[in-house]
């Protein structure tokens, strides 16, 4: 289970409402929502798109993501405002962080955009730039050589609930929702 919150969100659900819910990972949150594919999503970050509505469940601290070994990880802690210095990885799909959450001046003078978790990991265990996540996911996706190490006055990240419109008025939709912001 990626995360404890998670899987006591999901006992407390299926004990609730006798209901079975699965989890998949979808790098594409919003085609997955639209096609039926996924009845809800749990989204890191802001996500604004046609036919799809949400709700803020709580804000995650960020951490900094770097190969093992690189010269980062001796420091044991980062300023957000340092990740300008060094190339950002940067999952253009699913991503929590992007070089817009920069004020212009302030974002990194390269970036190196993949498309989903995997390849972002890869990228940064093999040296290519830093990346930034949340604590959740540091824990939900770990990596032989990449460390992640504590960023200092960078913004937090919501984690949302998100669901296509036309199933707002769903009990099970609106019962997972109550739960979501109750267990943690």
């Amino acid at each position: 289970m990626p995360d404890p919150w998670l899987g006591d969100l999901l006992s407390a659900f299926e004990t609730a409402t006798g209901a079975q819910a699965t989890v998949l990972r979808r790098d594409d949150i919003v085609g997955a929502l639209h096609s039926g594919e996924v009845g809800a999503a749990l989204v890191r970050g802001n996500v604004h798109a046609s036919g799809i509505a949400g709700t803020l469940l709580f804000e995650e601290e960020r951490l900094a993501a770097v190969a093992a070994g690189s010269a980062p990880v001796a420091r044991r802690e980062l300023d957000w405002a340092e990740l300008r210095e060094h190339p950002l990885v940067g999952n253009t799909v699913s991503g929590a962080t992007s070089p817009h959450d920069r004020p212009a001046g302030h974002r990194p003078d390269r970036v190196i955009e993949c498309g989903s978790y995997d390849e972002w990991l890869a990228l940064i265990a093999a040296g290519k730039g830093i990346g930034s996540t949340t604590t959740s996911a540091a824990l939900a996706h770990t990596h032989s050589r990449v460390t992640y190490l504590p960023l200092r006055d960078a913004p937090t990240v919501a984690l949302r609930l998100l669901w296509p419109t036309l199933r707002s008025t769903d009990p099970l939709l609106r019962r997972f929702s109550e739960l979501a912001h109750s267990v943690r």
